[in-house]
């Protein structure tokens, strides 16, 4: 492969780390479920299904009694953000090593183009970056969380950010930590490369022949898997 002349990012847990996410994210489910909409907390098996749900999720949140499934996302957010400002301000949350060298390298080649798609807000995606002073890597930024029916496996933000950057699909990585991020990849006709720092998706995704996507266990060695 050669000709790679953009590189998009998904945000948490590719370049910074959130630690114990499930536990993180299942938490906030839980938390709006009970102090929002008063309602069970869903089995745990359930909660984790609507993060891979896709345009499903609307079916999912109106069967735990959720009426309106923008409102529970609104209070997801807000949950969300409260709670990664005060991780963020007690230094919690953690910058991986291997990706200050990454960008620096990027940003040195001519006529590259860098950019974040991410399922966070916008909003939440952009204070995170400033807060590790990461902003300026970054031609386009997009968070795609104020809309769950965009957010990723679907390949929507993937293509608005390449129509914003007049970038091509076929010279593009996408490189994330999760199956949806994969499978949002693919779905876009981008290369997606799967980051796994720590070697727990070795044996590969479910449901995603190892061919249909690159590997690797660090930021850095993308510049041995491809060429720019």
């Amino acid at each position: 492969m050669e000709g790679i002349t953009c590189v998009l990012f998904d945000l948490d847990n590719t370049l910074i780390e959130i630690p114990n996410t499930w536990i993180y994210f299942d938490t906030l489910i839980q938390d709006v479920m009970e102090q929002i909409f008063n309602l069970p907390i869903p089995p745990k098996k359930q909660r984790d299904t609507l993060w891979r749900s896709g345009k499903e999720y609307i079916k999912i949140l109106q069967s735990w009694g959720v009426k309106d499934p923008d409102e529970f996302w609104y209070h997801f957010d807000q949950f969300d953000a409260k709670k990664r400002r005060v991780m963020i301000q007690q230094q919690k949350l953690f910058l991986y090593e291997d990706t200050l060298p990454t960008l620096n390298r990027l940003n040195k080649i001519p006529e590259l183009k860098i950019g974040i798609v991410t399922n966070t807000p916008t909003f939440l995606a952009i204070e995170e970056l400033e807060a590790y002073n990461l902003t300026h890597f970054f031609n386009e930024i997009i968070g795609l969380g104020e809309d769950q029916s965009i957010c990723k496996p679907e390949p929507t933000g993937i293509n608005q950010i390449l129509r914003r950057m007049d970038k091509n699909h076929k010279n593009t990585l996408f490189i994330g930590d999760s199956l949806v991020d994969i499978q949002a990849g693919i779905n876009a006709h981008v290369t997606p490369i799967l980051i796994d720092r720590h070697r727990r998706k070795s044996k590969g995704l479910k449901g995603i022949h190892p061919s249909k996507y690159l590997y690797c266990n660090s930021l850095l060695e993308i510049f041995n898997l491809v060429q720019f």
